[in-house]
């Protein structure tokens, strides 16, 4: 254990002194010194690193850059009028085929209102021609005269066709019609 009150004596001379003070101020001053260094090196190396990453990147992008003006360059200006005359053609076929669309949900809404309360729809089929075959279920057969005349009656459909069996019995009749859709009813 020290005592209390002890006093410290510096007996060296004084130019011992002064080269203890010099020393210790290297030692600082290379310790600082070596890790501002070391520092300066990371931050250099990571320079360097996205550098040749960029560097890298840019030529990748020369080359692509390149090669595609080489692609178009190697195109003559008859191949390029071909190619617009070619799109042109496609544009109008597309143009003449969405303005002769049909629309079918005119002349399914259109038969819906038709069918009376009491008789279904079994099986509707319709052909390119604007054929339609028509089979359903009614319960009663006044059901299935007012189906046939307000299919005959509707502007939508023309040649309505029932057959004899369609009025041969009184209750529960499978009802079958064929009829043609009119040529403008579809399209727009």
């Amino acid at each position: 254990m020290k005592p209390k009150n002890t006093i410290k004596l510096n007996l060296l001379p004084p130019q011992e002194k002064e080269a203890i003070a010099v020393d210790r101020t290297h030692r600082w001053i290379i310790f600082y010194g070596s890790a501002i260094l070391g520092i300066l090196l990371i931050f250099i190396v990571l320079l360097g690193t996205i550098w040749l990453y960029l560097a890298i990147q840019l030529k990748t992008v020369s080359v692509n850059l390149n090669s595609s003006q080489a692609g178009l360059q190697g195109q003559d200006l008859k191949t390029q009028q071909d190619l617009i005359a070619q799109l042109n053609k496609d544009l109008v076929e597309m143009d003449v085929l969405q303005k002769n669309h049909k629309l079918y949900s005119k002349f399914l809404i259109a038969l819906t209102e038709l069918i009376p309360a009491g008789a279904r729809l079994n099986g509707l089929d319709i052909n390119d021609k604007g054929e339609v075959i028509m089979e359903g279920f009614a319960q009663r057969r006044d059901q299935v005269i007012f189906l046939k005349d307000s299919l005959e009656k509707s502007a939508l459909f023309s040649n309505v066709e029932s057959p004899l069996s369609n009025l041969v019995k009184q209750a529960d009749i499978n009802f079958y019609f064929k009829f043609n859709l009119r040529p403008d009813a579809l399209i727009k």
